[in-house]
């Protein structure tokens, strides 16, 4: 009788109070072995991919709907203390023909929307150790404005505001960001850009930059792309620059997805010295979709030595299970 006035009671409730809300996500695991110059190898298990989002929206009217988020990183390698409420894209914000506008602890372009998609593969990264994903970041207290789509092009501000001295400081309290994305999508082809400037927190007046680039092609059944990576940041002493670019490829066949790719890293500049630590990398993959949700797959990289005698070249291989909902 009591499961019945429950569910009485449940079927009751207004049904606009739970539309368009959504539950979504993805957990995945990655294996792999690291061997690093004549050390003996590693094996490993981290986090492929880990994440639940509550989202929501509700129509305001004139064309406007209030959206929120609230996005939490999940690890199934690690223990729950790895895992984080709200840790990641969590946001109120208003939505219409204009595009978007977020507030609350939100990604800059360069982590999401206008990202390295040159990057196809899921553990190992296209670039190695090298800078091609350097200012990606997730931004408490910023604000974010996405436009719409406008003849295939698309533009994202972000701006990270500097805490009070009212306020509880956080680790980043005085050094605030801002991005830059822009994408331009022609047929085949998508060219993206994405930059990042951000105030050094211990050097004063000092700025530090990133900038990162990306060029799509699909053709059918394949997937070719370009990618490159800069970042100039300062330790109090010198700026070191780095850059680096690289290509990958991928060839859908049914389920099976074979990958490759390939980065080469500049040497860094350090006041204007090369330290000359360049290196290449190489990578390859396969990738098998067990069901439109689910994905397995082996990845393989090696990655050459940087400093001559240093003996750190490093070599990679992994296998994953990701699970979309």
């Amino acid at each position: 009788m009591k499961k019945l006035i429950v569910l009485a009671t449940l079927a009751a409730l207004p049904a606009v109070a739970m539309a368009d809300v959504t539950i979504s996500g993805v957990v995945g695991v990655g294996i792999q072995n690291t061997k690093t110059g004549s050390a003996g190898s590693v094996n490993d298990m981290n986090r492929a991919a880990g994440e639940v989002k509550f989202a929501g929206s509700e129509d305001l009217g004139n064309g406007l709907k209030a959206v929120w988020q609230v996005a939490n990183r999940i690890d199934p390698a690690y223990d729950e203390k790895t895992n984080a409420w709200g840790g990641r894209d969590t946001f109120v914000g208003v939505k219409g023909s204009f595009g978007q506008v977020r507030f609350g602890n939100v990604s800059n372009p360069t982590n999401s929307g206008f990202s390295g998609n040159a990057d196809v593969f899921t553990v190992i990264g296209l670039h190695g150790d090298g800078s091609y994903k350097d200012g990606e970041a997730r931004l408490a207290h910023s604000i974010r404005f996405d436009s719409a789509e406008v003849a295939g092009l698309k533009v994202a501000i972000s701006q990270q505001l500097k805490e009070g001295s009212g306020q509880a400081v956080a680790a980043n309290a005085t050094s605030y960001s801002s991005g830059l994305g822009i994408s331009y999508a022609a047929g085949p082809v998508t060219l993206i850009y994405s930059g990042t400037s951000k105030k050094n927190g211990t050097v004063a007046g000092v700025t530090d930059k990133t900038n990162q680039f990306t060029a799509q092609a699909s053709l059918g059944d394949v997937g070719l792309n370009f990618g490159y990576g800069d970042a100039k940041a300062n330790t109090g002493v010198n700026q070191t620059k780095k850059r680096g670019y690289g290509i990958s490829a991928t060839y859908a066949m049914g389920a099976v997805t074979p990958m490759v790719g390939y980065w080469k890293q500049n040497d860094s500049k350090k006041g204007g010295v090369s330290q000359k630590d360049g290196f290449n990398v190489f990578s390859a993959s396969v990738d098998y979709a067990l069901s439109k949700r689910t994905n397995a797959g082996v990845e393989f990289q090696k990655q050459s030595e940087t400093v001559t005698g240093k003996n750190d070249k490093k070599r990679t291989a992994a296998v994953y299970l990701v699970h979309s909902f």
